[in-house]
């Protein structure tokens, strides 16, 4: 057999391995992540494994765990489809793996998980499409030992989506100890203005036919005053927004041209401040963990999708 007709064999294996895959209607949900971020996903992987089966007439679903010094290929052998619930930056190299291995995968390809996982990278490519981007810029130790204390800032890791490792800073000495946190999870630190303005949250999924699924806009910080009162995260309690129908559109078509601008699949949170007429994109969360109490799935839930047709719509999606 010739150097140039090996690969095309082996590619064809792969096929028929899927297609039986298929047959049998076999899921495999991989998650995984450390102890920052990691719990949320693996809740979330247990009640999606539970809700796939009936939401989409699978005969098997099953969890298989990234470990750090463990081959996950071996666990996604047989696989039909495989369904992420990690954290934002394990997203891009599992993208790969399922492209490697030729295996239907319901999420973004590795170039999208790639932008949409780095906070300086999300901003430009957003920035690039015409959207309006909160300013930031991304440091490493070295860059953060020259800056100074302006005015309040937001720092997050720049590589970890998610809200954890955020902080505000409001005084020179916040300002240290939020470098010192970010970087302790990332090798680079986002410090981005905190934009006056409503701050929201607006999650969106492609269902499969080219319509962008939205769910009910969350106020991050009800009733506050000034933006550098607003918590760093926006934890898992539901506040609807109570936009008027203009302002609801606004923000509706800012998260999707986000998505959109990305190359996103499967459910995206994104932060956007609504500042007068403007809709500003903050934060972008590739990996929101889909536990069925967890703020995402409320959204949803109050915008008319229940969890069992959320986690279906996202299965839907990579068959499509």
């Amino acid at each position: 057999m010739s150097d140039l007709t090996m690969p095309l064999t082996v590619r064809t294996a792969r096929r028929r391995t899927t297609a039986t895959a298929w047959r049998t209607g076999l899921i495999t949900i991989v998650t995984g992540g450390g102890p920052i971020g990691g719990h949320d996903h693996r809740c979330a992987s247990t009640a999606m494994a539970e809700a796939l089966p009936d939401a989409c007439g699978v005969v098997e679903c099953r969890v298989v765990e990234a470990t750090a010094g463990t081959r996950l290929a071996p666990g996604l052998a047989g696989a039909g489809l495989v369904v992420p619930s990690v954290p934002g930056e394990l997203l891009a190299p599992l993208a790969a793996l399922c492209e490697w291995l030729e295996i239907p995968y319901a999420g973004a390809s590795p170039r999208a998980s790639t932008l949409a996982a780095d906070a300086e990278l999300a901003a430009l490519a957003l920035d690039r499409a015409g959207l309006d981007v909160v300013p930031g810029l991304a440091v490493d130790a070295a860059g953060a030992a020259g800056l100074d204390y302006l005015d309040p800032v937001r720092i997050r890791p720049a590589g970890r989506p998610g809200p954890f490792g955020r902080s505000i800073a409001t005084t020179r000495a916040s300002l240290r100890d939020g470098l010192h946190l970010a970087l302790a999870l990332d090798e680079r630190a986002y410090v981005e203005e905190i934009p006056q303005g409503m701050a929201v949250m607006v999650p969106v999924l492609d269902d499969g036919t080219g319509n962008l699924l939205t769910g009910a806009v969350h106020e991050i910080a009800p009733g506050t005053l000034f933006a550098a009162d607003r918590p760093a995260a926006p934890g898992d309690d539901w506040h609807d927004a109570h936009l008027s129908p203009t302002d609801g559109a606004l923000v509706r078509r800012a998260a999707r041209a986000a998505y959109r601008a990305l190359g996103m699949r499967g459910v995206v949170s994104v932060e956007i401040i609504l500042d007068g007429r403007r809709a500003l994109i903050g934060a972008i969360d590739p990996a929101p963990a889909q536990r069925p109490h967890g703020l995402t799935a409320r959204q949803f839930a109050a915008s008319g999708t229940a969890y069992p047709q959320l986690v279906a719509a996202v299965a839907h999606a990579a068959r499509g």
